[in-house]
């Protein structure tokens, strides 16, 4: 009885042993934060250390016409990091990379631009209008994608959502229902 046992325990602490090896745990934020003039996504590693990058992977209207054509995909900028795109989480400690910003401009208008690590570019949108940034973040086992949508509200406002272009959630529910039927 004791071997067996023993042998469980032995087996039992292998695969714990193995399951906290692995891939470490990370949590990407489903929405965006806005930081003074920042649009800022969350990332939190759990378990263990993690080095990861961010990638813009494009910037689309309603219709998925890409409108800055040719430059993707794009590292994204560490928060407090100028420059730099290798992003070091730490076990339990919450991290940000800049995914956008509001650009001042004449007579007290905003626009927005992407926040690459290397390079950033404006996206003009105009009022009522909305665009699609897609965001990639690297993991050991893959990639996590999430979209986001920027509307402007005003001359100095944005408000963002946590939503594809209507194109892909129409054909993620004619998909569905095809499946269901």
């Amino acid at each position: 009885m004791a071997i067996l046992v023993a042998v469980f325990w032995i087996l039992v602490s292998a695969g714990r042993a193995y399951e906290l090896a692995g891939a470490p745990e990370l949590v990407v934020a489903e929405e965006l934060e806005l930081d003074f003039a920042h649009f800022r996504l969350k990332l939190l590693s759990k378990r263990k250390d993690l080095k990861t990058k961010v990638r813009l992977m494009d910037i689309v209207n309603s219709s998925l016409t890409p409108l800055v054509p040719g430059r993707f995909p794009l590292e994204l900028e560490w928060t407090h990091h100028p420059g730099e795109s290798d992003i070091l989480l730490t076990v339990n400690f919450e991290e940000s990379v800049s995914v956008a910003t509001l650009r001042p401009k004449a007579f007290g208008w905003v626009d927005l631009a992407f926040t690459g690590a290397r390079h950033e570019e404006e996206v003009t949108v105009s009022t009522g209008q909305s665009v699609y940034f897609l965001v990639s973040v690297q993991h050991p086992r893959k990639p996590i994608e999430r979209w986001f949508r920027f509307e402007r509200i005003g001359d100095v406002a944005f408000e963002t959502f946590p939503e594809s272009p209507p194109v892909l959630r129409l054909q993620a529910n004619l998909t569905a229902t095809k499946r269901d039927s």
